[in-house]
């Protein structure tokens, strides 16, 4: 899937606005429906020198936290590019709604959520698969109105990598991808049959968007199974922006 078609996927499938900035901070690829405005020099500016900031590891992915109580997941993609996932609001009010669209931030999107859909959009734009706990949370960039809220936002990382330990095994995921691989049609059935391990990571209170985001993150694993079996590349993508397309039209 090439970068535009990825962020409009994220866009339509998500329902959450995504860009690609370049070096001189202004935005290369946006949605389609999406006012360039939302992702200004400035904004695009600011969301950059907090990510570039952090010190070690500025290739990972980092969610942005703002004293507006608004979220924007950020990864670079080269020395020049960087791909910005949001802005969300992350709390029912925010304090400051001067940077960014009220539009875009009339719903709520809590950080646990917000880090399950950022690994779906960092596996559509990169190829790459990382867990939503792997992903950075960058405490040097928010400004929490007590000690109390920081503790709950605390606990409630800790809480979510612990229930990990609960959610369906890599392995059970990789034995599937492994016979889609392999083209064993007989085998990818005989696990497709057996009960599921562990249970789904919950994406969305809402069940037609949980199955929306399931639906592409396994169709984004299959692709990319089956490109490392042997199948045309070009083929392989365009299948999954069919089938991601047919599913959003639903």
């Amino acid at each position: 899937m090439n970068k535009e078609n990825a962020i409009n996927t994220i866009y339509q499938g998500l329902g959450i606005p995504a860009c690609i900035a370049g070096a001189d901070d202004e935005a290369l690829i946006l949605p389609s429906g999406i006012e360039e405005g939302l992702y200004s020099s400035k904004f695009v500016a600011e969301c950059r020198n907090q990510y570039q900031n952090r010190g070690a590891g500025k290739s990972l992915p980092t969610i942005l936290s703002f004293d507006s109580g608004m979220l924007v997941g950020a990864v670079a993609l080269s020395e020049k590019q960087i791909f910005l996932l949001g802005p969300v609001n992350s709390t029912e009010y925010l304090n400051d709604l001067s940077k960014i669209s009220t539009e875009v931030t009339s719903f709520v999107v809590p950080y646990l959520r917000f880090a399950g859909l950022m690994s779906l959009a960092i596996g559509l734009i990169t190829g790459v698969e990382i867990r939503p706990d792997e992903i950075i949370f960058d405490s040097a960039s928010i400004n929490v109105s007590s000690q109390a809220s920081e503790a709950v936002l605390t606990n409630n990382i800790f809480t979510n990598r612990e229930a990990y330990d609960f959610h369906t095994p890599t392995s059970y995921e990789t034995a599937a991808m492994d016979a889609i691989t392999a083209g064993d049609t007989a085998e990818l059935k005989r696990r497709l049959s057996e009960p599921l391990q562990g249970k789904i990571g919950q994406l969305s209170s809402d069940p037609v968007r949980q199955n929306k985001y399931l639906f592409v993150a396994l169709v984004t694993m299959v692709s990319r199974a089956a490109i490392r079996g042997g199948l045309d590349e070009e083929i392989a993508r365009s299948l999954s922006d069919a089938y991601c397309m047919q599913m959003d039209e639903r």
